[in-house]
């Protein structure tokens, strides 16, 4: 019998991490749009957050992924 929970938890990481990946690249460029500006501090803001929204997009798709294949392979 295969882990329920296991499954739950791939399915919860893997659709939190698909609109953080979608939102982190608008937020990049208005970043590097935001720079442009006569305050480019708000453009580095943006940028930092953009890229740390993409590191967490990426960490939690790939701890989705991974759930998703202990449940396949029953490890």
């Amino acid at each position: 019998m295969k882990n329920n929970e296991t499954l739950s938890k791939g399915i919860k990481f893997t659709g939190i991490a698909l609109p953080v990946i979608i939102l982190s690249p608008i937020l990049i460029t208005m970043g590097f749009k935001g720079l442009k500006l006569e305050n480019p501090l708000v453009g580095w803001i943006l940028l930092i957050i953009g890229f740390s929204v993409a590191i967490t997009g990426m960490y939690l798709l790939s701890k989705g992924i991974k759930f998703l294949l202990d449940y396949l392979f029953e490890k």
